[in-house]
């Protein structure tokens, strides 16, 4: 299966379940990203996620009668 996101982090990048997102505020954001970052960090709702999105999102059909110019 394809990597969505590479799991080798760089230099200087922080792991996102390290991230500490402050709940104090009363903004939507801070929830927001709580619930993201809980799909990213358990692996079985992630693949889940990722599953509805493949089947959502199709990748472009390549039809045979489409015929490409080239313009220069």
């Amino acid at each position: 299966m394809r990597n969505i996101i590479s799991t080798q982090l760089e230099i200087g990048q922080v792991d996102i379940a390290n991230i500490v997102i402050d709940v104090t505020s009363r903004d939507d954001s801070p929830l927001i990203l709580l619930g993201l970052q809980h799909i990213y960090t358990t692996e079985s709702l992630k693949e889940a996620v990722f599953s509805i999105f493949r089947r959502a999102i199709k990748p472009p059909r390549n039809n045979a009668n489409t015929v490409a110019v080239d313009r220069k």
